[in-house]
């Protein structure tokens, strides 16, 4: 399984330095800069647990389009991402523009996610989410759609 996670000033192996190690058992966190030869090596052991560390939420995006994998998301990126859909003075589409579609998707994700599991339904949210996953919905739009759904309008 692969995981993302930021850390600015990370200065770990990147996976083209790791040679045999690779062939060795258990989890490797590496420095991720996403380039051809990165990509290529590591699609090769996506089967193994590896954790690509980045340097801030640009490369984190860039990482999850090219390979995929999880995200690690802050809660301050949760915050964030709260405030600018649901508050008034949020800007959710400039926070969009920041963390890149596939960061502000995970994020939302996790959001609800928590609140389901914390038995708090939000239906708005909820809906959009489904939305998004089965009707391609940018995120961009994600704070509209969730406006129009509370007030009950079908979509």
């Amino acid at each position: 399984m692969i995981t993302i996670r930021i850390e600015e000033g990370y200065r770990g192996f990147n996976i083209l330095e790791l040679g045999t190690l690779l062939e060795q058992g258990g989890p490797i966190v590496i420095s991720w800069e996403n380039t051809v030869p990165e990509i290529k090596l590591l699609r090769e052991h996506q089967d193994r647990d590896i954790t690509l560390v980045v340097p801030d939420l640009a490369a984190m995006e860039r990482a999850a389009s090219t390979v995929g994998g999880s995200y690690v998301i802050s809660l301050e990126l949760k915050s964030r991402a709260s405030f600018n859909l649901i508050r008034k003075g949020g800007n959710w589409r400039e926070f969009v523009q920041q963390v890149g579609p596939a960061v502000a998707r995970a994020t939302l994700f996790s959001l609800m996610a928590a609140n389901l599991r914390a038995g708090h339904d939000i239906p708005a949210i909820r809906k959009v989410l489904v939305d998004s996953l089965f009707h391609k919905i940018s995120p961009v739009d994600f704070d509209v759609l969730v406006a129009l759904r509370a007030t009950g309008i079908k979509l």
